[in-house]
């Protein structure tokens, strides 16, 4: 650092404003001529630089190396070339930087020395606050880890917690698809004794008019008896389509939450497989589908429960982005 120091004692602050020249550097000669006045600081008291820490010596370092390219590109500015008016904007906004960067890591600590200088009484006072920092930063520290390896903690604790999530429903579909496959045979059973019942009705009414035909007992006797056995026939006919569609329903259930389950067990195995949580977001819209949009399964028409579905994707996509 002492030899950049040096290379400041060639420079001479007012030549940096350019004033009367075009394209002057009025607007930040305060800014010089202040880090100027700390520099001239720096090269009375070497103890200063001394003492600082490494990693805070290097910054002042690296600031004052910057600055003093810029201050070279002042005095060698040549308004002929390229876009001055561009370059110089550059350079002054470099300056401002530089400033701001200097204000924070050099100048107070510059001036807490100066003020220690001047008065021997307060450096134990001093010593004491610095070590007091010192383990303020130290605890810092450590609590700054201790709230890392907390959120590895939870986040470990949120993906056991998601994958047994999943397990826990995947088991409650493939519950609920068992209970709609017994219910789905039970109305089959019943299915197939209505559709035996209404063939001997049909039979016996087909019978009983022939005979009554054959008997001779008159037309309107014989049409009373047609439109009683039609009407018992029509009923008949009504619960045998309740009975198909009860079967066709729970049929339906069974292979929507059997497909449910499946989607899930697949989604806990992309989860398992993958860190990448563009694929987890991927697979859990995909899952997302599977539950909420209810497919056609053959047995039924599922178009207003696919409406639905599509709202709740709708709703997977907002929260996810």
């Amino acid at each position: 650092m002492e030899k950049i120091l040096e290379k400041f004692s060639e420079i001479k602050v007012s030549d940096l404003e350019r004033k009367g020249k075009d394209f002057s550097f009025s607007d930040v000669q305060k800014l010089n001529v202040f880090i100027f006045e700390k520099i001239k600081i720096l090269q009375e008291n070497p103890d200063f630089i001394a003492e600082l820490p490494r990693n805070r010596r290097s910054a002042i370092e690296d600031y004052l190396t910057n600055f003093l390219h810029h201050v070279t590109r002042i005095q060698n500015f040549n308004p002929s070339e390229g876009n001055p008016q561009n370059n110089r904007d550059s350079i002054a906004g470099v300056i401002n930087d530089l400033y701001e960067g200097l204000y924070e890591n050099l100048f107070p600590y510059l001036d807490t020395f100066l003020s220690r200088k001047a008065d021997p009484m307060r450096e134990e006072l001093l010593k004491e606050a610095q070590a007091t920092v010192s383990e303020i930063e130290n605890e810092k520290q450590k609590v700054g880890e201790t709230l890392q390896e907390a959120e590895k903690i939870l986040e470990a604790l949120r993906s056991v917690s998601a994958k047994t999530g999943v397990s826990n429903f995947a088991e409650v579909f493939d519950g609920q698809a068992e209970q709609n496959k017994k219910t789905a045979k039970r109305w089959l059973i019943v299915s197939i004794v209505s559709a035996g019942v209404i063939l001997i009705s049909l039979y016996l009414i087909f019978g009983q008019l022939t005979s009554a035909l054959e008997n001779d007992i008159g037309f309107e006797v014989s049409l009373q008896i047609f439109f009683a056995k039609l009407l018992i026939f029509s009923f008949l006919s009504v619960v045998f389509y309740q009975v198909v569609k009860n079967y066709n329903a729970n049929m339906h259930l069974y292979a929507l939450n059997k497909h449910r389950q499946n989607s899930l067990m697949s989604f806990q195995a992309f989860v398992e497989s993958t860190e990448d949580p563009k694929i987890r977001d991927a697979v859990l819209i995909q899952a997302t589908r599977a539950i909420f949009e209810a497919g056609e399964t053959g047995y039924v028409s599922s178009k207003d429960a696919s409406t639905k579905g599509l709202e709740m994707i709708k709703i997977a996509d907002q929260i996810k982005e």
